[in-house]
């Protein structure tokens, strides 16, 4: 399903098509893309049968006395996929979208993870890329970042760029603790840029309070234990972001693009020094509220968090380096 448009008089200038023509990638551009390809499969090799044991071991937690905030620290993070689908063969164009997925790109690297970006995949070659990077050994890694944009639908749903819809529920099942054995128990978070349905958000008046107290910031601290062997829920260590909520549409700009993603990305540079994951995403849905459509339409993010502890992306400070 296309997302919803207002008519045309009410439509800003800024949001007019763009040409839904692919146009091949300029040649610096593609040597630069295979060059960070190769140093991602590098670092992160298919799992053979022999590392399932392995990360069964580096995974294990302190039962008492667990740190506060998951381990950050390794350089380079972690990996970060970026799928950004713009054209497709039924629905039409998202123009903006690649303003997103160049400040996402940006913004992952200056984390410290290595990050890659695909372009207009179908369902299909969506499914068959994330099952090859479900099987990687993420064993030196501290996270994982899958961020999707394209169309959606409710329930889930998001469109390949044949028209063709694949669940996100499908996509995160692939990295659970059974399926990803080197990601068990590390965050592993992921990005939505997509409607979920039809509806518009229709803005309500409220009266906000002015005066709040001055809220502390709590710092990571840097005390260690002693890991010793715990259980933890398979579908733990998740943490999935939507642009908005189930049931509402999304709103692009084609000349800055998503209200979500430039907000997103506004917060953690200007933030992930110092404030924890959910404490940025807040932040997000404050920044993204205060958007309105040139017809006074609003849109909320929503966040659902399976997070077992607090997230800081102590950007700059490295502890080991394991790129040879």
């Amino acid at each position: 399903m296309s997302t919803p448009k207002e008519p045309e008089a009410k439509k800003p200038k800024n949001d007019s098509s763009e040409s839904d023509i692919h146009k091949e990638a300029p040649l610096p551009q593609m040597v630069e893309e295979l060059l960070d390809k190769d140093l991602f499969h590098k670092l992160y090799p298919p799992m053979k049968k022999g590392d399932w044991k392995d990360t069964e071991n580096e995974n294990e937690e302190s039962v008492d006395g667990s740190p506060a905030a998951y381990h950050m620290q390794n350089h380079p993070r972690g990996a970060a996929i970026i799928i950004n689908n713009e054209h497709f063969t039924e629905m039409p164009p998202r123009p903006g979208t690649g303003k997103d997925e160049k400040a996402l790109r940006s913004l992952f690297s200056s984390l410290g993870f290595t990050t890659l970006s695909y372009y207009d995949l179908t369902a299909s070659e969506m499914r068959e890329t994330l099952e090859e990077y479900a099987e990687k050994n993420y064993k030196k890694c501290d996270c994982f970042i899958l961020a999707i944009l394209t169309h959606g639908e409710k329930g889930g749903m998001l469109h390949g760029t044949d028209d063709v819809l694949i669940n996100i529920t499908e996509i995160a099942n692939l990295y659970t603790g059974q399926n990803c054995p080197s990601l068990a128990g590390k965050p592993k978070l992921f990005f939505i840029q997509a409607c979920r349905g039809g509806e518009f958000d229709k803005p309500v008046k409220v009266v906000e309070q002015t005066d709040s107290p001055n809220l502390a910031r709590k710092t990571l601290g840097e005390d260690k234990t002693v890991g010793v062997e715990t259980l933890l829920p398979d579908q733990s260590d998740f943490l999935l972001s939507f642009s908005t909520v189930e049931g509402y549409v999304s709103w692009r700009n084609s000349s800055f693009g998503s209200w979500y993603v430039k907000a997103l990305v506004e917060v953690f540079n200007e933030e992930s020094h110092k404030e924890h994951l959910l404490d940025m995403l807040t932040e997000v849905n404050r920044r993204v509220a205060l958007s309105q459509s040139q017809s006074g339409y609003k849109q909320i993010p929503s966040t659902v968090s399976q997070l077992r502890r607090k997230l800081y992306f102590n950007p700059g400070k490295f502890e080991n380096n394991w790129i040879e």
